[in-house]
């Protein structure tokens, strides 16, 4: 009887100290979502990103035919932090993978170990480009993310067109951390707490593998007609 009681009270305490640690890690979820900018900003390596986002150019004949593309890469760090090999694990059009490879290799001219930020060697990280071209009608003000339009409905807590907008968005680039996230806090928003913590830990553990999301952003606005009279 006393062996008994002791193995109940032991697995009591075991189903006690997951239960916390569940709890905990749900309010730790939960303590870290908020709609704050940061929320939905990876924070990148810096000097990896510049040059990555300086060099990679719109091909002119993808702008012309409003062409939209993902190219993901795999960068293979080896043992000394130095870039070993590139693996294309998705790809656009020929004339987005070149650009992209064009934007990579002077990356590799300039690249220094400290790039990476203490991020770890020996290990592969993903790199996301996503080319985008869209035609309006007037030129947006300022620097342009369509990620900021499910972001501003979410701050005037409006979850339904947040979600319809970032839903749009992610099945473009799948692969987007900041995407999931703000897909998490538009399921918070509705209530929809399971979705929402699925995709919170989702997002962070891709921010752990992800050196980049390179969005490249092409707007068009429309000639006005020319009308003669004859």
């Amino acid at each position: 009887m006393f062996h008994l009681r002791l193995f109940l009270e032991d697995s009591y305490i075991q189903i006690m100290k997951k239960l916390y640690l569940v709890l905990l890690g749900f309010s730790i979820y939960l303590n870290a979502l908020g709609q704050t900018d940061s929320q939905f900003q990876t924070d990148y390596p810096d000097q990896i990103n510049k040059i990555l986002a300086t060099n990679t150019k719109f091909p002119k004949e993808s702008r012309g035919n409003i062409q939209n593309g993902l190219v993901l890469l795999a960068l293979k760090i080896d043992e000394t932090g130095q870039m070993d090999s590139i693996t294309i694990l998705e790809r656009g059009d020929d004339p987005l993978v070149l650009a992209v490879f064009d934007a990579i290799a002077v990356l590799k001219e300039n690249w220094e170990p400290g790039f990476l930020e203490n991020r770890d060697f020996n290990k592969s990280y993903l790199l996301s480009f996503y080319f985008q071209s869209e035609i309006v009608q007037q030129v947006p003000s300022g620097k342009f993310r369509p990620k900021d339009v499910p972001i501003q409905f979410l701050k005037k807590e409006k979850p339904e067109k947040a979600l319809k907008s970032v839903m749009e968005l992610i099945s473009q680039n799948p692969y987007d951390p900041d995407l999931i996230a703000i897909r998490s806090e538009a399921y918070r928003q509705l209530g929809e707490t399971e979705k929402s913590q699925k995709d919170y830990l989702q997002a962070k553990y891709l921010r752990k593998d992800m050196l980049g999301v390179i969005d490249i952003v092409a707007i068009g606005v429309p000639r006005p007609r020319t009308q003669i009279n004859l």
